[in-house]
């Protein structure tokens, strides 16, 4: 399996930045390592994208100026109601997940 990889800069204070060498060091891996996992770790408890995050960048995307049967209308409020449907399950399966 082959990664590619792509830089991300960030900026940690002179505190947490002794915390995190501290810490990888502990776990014997590198800061980068460190701080990798920990990004992949909170990203796995972020909600998966809904519906209208996923194809919201698409609606509207081809205009003609003109909207004879209001379908894009139509399709935008559909997203808008599967986001909010999706949002909310999500919002209930983490509830059950920290109840357990």
């Amino acid at each position: 399996m082959s990664y590619i990889m792509s830089m991300q800069s960030v900026r940690l204070g002179d505190q947490l930045l002794a915390q995190v060498k501290h810490a990888a060091t502990a776990e014997g891996v590198s800061v980068s390592e460190f701080i990798r996992r920990a990004a992949a770790k909170r990203a796995e408890n972020a909600p998966p994208p809904t519906a209208l995050e996923a194809f919201g960048d698409y609606v509207g995307f081809i205009s003609s100026g003109q909207s004879p049967t209001g379908l894009g209308d139509e399709f935008g409020d559909m997203l808008e109601e599967k986001h909010q449907q999706q949002v909310q399950e999500f919002l209930a399966s983490r509830e059950r997940k920290h109840a357990d």
